[in-house]
């Protein structure tokens, strides 16, 4: 069981086309909130950040969570391998004579059910709320170098602790994955990550770990200068977690940043 009296809340999605979704919510029991991020792609934008944020809830919003029950009586639609799963996790008060226990759900995270909008409203306004407390985050930017054939990614912590990427330097995951685009393509922004994942990978010579305000930036140079329109670069990490059973384990993660379109041709 994912919740507790100490941790009465847990939200989370996890899955999905690569690159895989994986997004972690805990609440407890004062409403002090933890947020990770791994990738919030298609649904959870922005897209050009990884990493922990933690605040605390207003004591409203942990007393509606703490009341929700799924509701309707209708089967919730099954997640498949591309939709990835959603998951709602909250703790239900001991009834008289019975043992206490979480109340559970979980759903195709690309289909949401009339059932569970409501809640998830409020789940919805907890992350974009949330991500505007970072702890330990990197952010990806992209420029276009001189020569216009290149491009630099900039990875940055934003956080107010250090960001230390999961792994040794053998271990760690510290790539790109880029391509010349369309204008149409950048339009398009949240169907570009399965298109990129499946190109050749760029190793980015990074540090393990950047200090809170430091960053650092690469020049990658495989692109085709008479290509499209504009850059487009997914950034593949790896998150340090520990799962519910107390083990420390790499969490896939993936950074969108920004197209940068190039001059006109």
């Amino acid at each position: 069981m994912l919740v507790s009296a100490e941790r009465p809340v847990v939200w989370g999605v996890q899955g999905g086309t690569a690159p895989a979704s994986f997004m972690l919510l805990t609440v407890g029991a004062g409403g002090a909130a933890r947020l990770t991020v791994a990738s919030g792609w298609p649904r959870h934008p922005p897209f050009d950040e990884i990493g922990t944020y933690a605040w605390r809830i207003a004591r409203d919003d942990l007393a509606e969570l703490l009341t929700w029950r799924p509701g309707g009586g209708e089967a919730l639609p099954a997640a498949t391998r591309d939709s990835g799963i959603e998951y709602l996790h909250v703790w239900a008060p001991a009834e008289p004579g019975m043992p206490a226990q979480g109340v559970e759900a979980q759903w195709n995270a690309l289909a949401r059910p009339p059932a569970v909008e409501g809640c998830l409203r409020l789940v919805e306004r907890l992350v974009a709320e949330g991500r505007r407390h970072p702890v330990r985050v990197l952010r990806g930017s992209l420029s276009l170098l001189a020569d216009d054939a290149r491009v630099a990614v900039r990875l940055s912590s934003v956080g107010a602790e250090p960001f230390a990427f999961g792994g040794d330097e053998a271990g760690s995951r510290r790539r790109a994955y880029g391509a010349a685009v369309s204008r149409a393509d950048v339009a398009r922004a949240d169907a570009l990550p399965p298109r990129l994942v499946g190109l050749e990978a760029a190793e980015l010579d990074v540090g393990l770990a950047l200090a809170p305000g430091e960053e650092e930036s690469v020049a990658l140079e495989w692109l085709d200068p008479g290509g499209g329109e504009a850059v487009a670069v997914l950034i593949e990490a790896a998150l340090p977690l520990v799962s519910p059973s107390g083990e420390t384990y790499l969490q896939p993660a993936w950074i969108l940043p920004d197209p940068v379109l190039r001059a006109a041709r």
